[in-house]
């Protein structure tokens, strides 16, 4: 798949639904072809449908280590 692909940290997920609820909410933003979003790693992929589109305003790029 061409694309950019994010991976970032998500804090605050209580379960897998939580996990679920995220997956699906962001599925729903345009340019988003695919997500996942894993409560066990506490981490999201978000792969873009086109390599020079910006990826979500609302997702922040992983500040960690």
């Amino acid at each position: 798949m061409s694309g950019n692909s994010y991976k970032l940290r998500v804090e605050g997920m209580d379960c897998a639904a939580c996990a679920l609820k995220i997956e699906n909410a962001i599925q729903r933003l345009p340019g988003v072809t695919d997500i996942e979003v894993s409560f066990t790693t506490g981490t999201l992929v978000q792969l873009r449908e086109r390599a020079g589109e910006r990826r979500s305003p609302h997702l922040r790029k992983d500040q960690g280590p």
